[in-house]
């Protein structure tokens, strides 16, 4: 496994924020839903 810290850093970064956005989103969207109702 190459580790230059390019590949390393520039491939598995992008998918884990959306990921990570994505799960917050989601969540923060669950809760104002629940807290609304």
């Amino acid at each position: 496994m190459p580790i230059h810290g390019r590949s390393s850093h520039s491939r598995p970064s992008p998918p884990s924020l959306t990921e990570a956005l994505t799960a917050t989103f989601g969540m923060s969207v669950c809760i104002l839903f629940h807290s609304i109702s």
